[in-house]
């Protein structure tokens, strides 16, 4: 029971801690000309709140069930599967790696975030709690991305139901 009721209190540590930045990003006053955030500015934000390892992470996990979740993936052995994803990873590297998506991240930030709201955040990541609910939702990610998968079977073959009617409609 007590651990249930420590993952209800970080569960609304979480819940707060959201609201919070969103109120903070509703309510900023941002002048009408603000520059941009500068790109150190924008990194410590993107350190703050682990992107790099949640790239990495979802980059990763959304191979791995993607995959495990197509009928020729159930086949194979587990040591075939592990190297197909050593595989993945190797082209993931050299062409989706965060070294090539950073600087579009760093834009991105530049773009839909003021100097001020990047400030709060960095207020935000001095304090344990919050550094406590990113590493919790670190570890969320992977199961997180395995939730789609039990809905993707439904899901294809209602839409390939819809694509069939939308083709034979076109057809006439």
């Amino acid at each position: 029971m007590l651990k249930g009721s420590v993952l209800i209190r970080r569960g609304v540590r979480l819940i707060q801690t959201k609201l919070s930045l969103l109120g903070l990003l509703l309510f900023s006053s941002v002048p009408a000309v603000a520059q941009p955030p500068s790109e150190a500015l924008v990194r410590e934000a993107l350190d703050c709140i682990r992107a790099e390892e949640r790239f990495i992470l979802g980059r990763d996990a959304g191979f791995k069930v993607g995959f495990n979740s197509t009928p020729s993936a159930a086949a194979l052995p587990e040591s075939a599967k592990q190297e197909i994803f050593q595989l993945f990873q190797q082209v993931a590297d050299q062409v989706f790696s965060w070294q090539i998506v950073e600087p579009r991240f760093i834009q991105m930030y530049q773009r839909y975030y003021s100097r001020a709201e990047l400030e709060h955040l960095r207020e935000f990541c001095s304090d344990p709690n919050y550094r406590a609910l990113v590493e919790a939702d670190l570890k969320m990610i992977p199961a997180s991305m395995q939730i789609g998968t039990e809905f993707q079977p439904e899901m294809q073959r209602l839409m390939q139901d819809k694509l069939q009617e939308y083709l034979l409609q076109m057809s006439r």
